[in-house]
């Protein structure tokens, strides 16, 4: 009967989403050894198809599997234009430790603030941490955020802090 049609989304991925990321994984595992010219191709195409998705897929896989924090900068930088809480958060994560870019603590901030506001469980624990010092109660808020939102390192500082 062939193979099914995919649906209108899986899991909110649109059908064209998941096609570039099937493609993507078939061009790159296709051999032992990654071919950058195909690499370049699909890093290219991923940042003209202007979406999260495909921008965070490929932040992670240049991050994750083949250890290019250059390239996975410039995903996250796609994921985090296109309104994506996590790759605001990926993205300030490597602003902040300097990896694949040049070390920017003001930039890392405004980025963790803005996946905060978006409510990114971690950026608010990080966004916590900024604030624990200067403004107890405002720390307070921000780990409040990341524990209902189930990061449970929240739990302990909120219970550190005087307030």
């Amino acid at each position: 009967a062939g193979k099914p049609a995919i649906g209108n989304s899986i899991d909110g991925v649109r059908p064209k989403e998941v096609e570039n990321a099937i493609a993507i994984f078939r061009c790159m595992t296709n051999q032992d050894k990654l071919d950058n010219e195909k690499i370049n191709q699909f890093v290219s195409a991923a940042m003209d198809d202007d979406n999260e998705i495909m921008g965070l897929f490929i932040g992670h896989f240049f991050e994750e599997v083949v250890k290019m924090d250059g390239n996975a900068k410039l995903g996250y930088q796609l994921a985090a234009h296109n309104n994506s809480s996590m790759g605001m958060k990926c993205l300030a994560d490597m602003l902040a430790t300097g990896r694949g870019c040049e070390r920017n603590m003001q930039a890392a901030f405004e980025w963790y603030k803005a996946a905060a506001e978006k409510y990114e469980k971690s950026a608010c624990f990080v966004m916590g941490e900024f604030m624990r010092k200067q403004n107890p109660n405002l720390a307070a808020y921000f780990y409040c955020l990341a524990f209902r939102r189930g990061f449970e390192p929240a739990f302990e500082r909120i219970q550190q802090l005087q307030l």
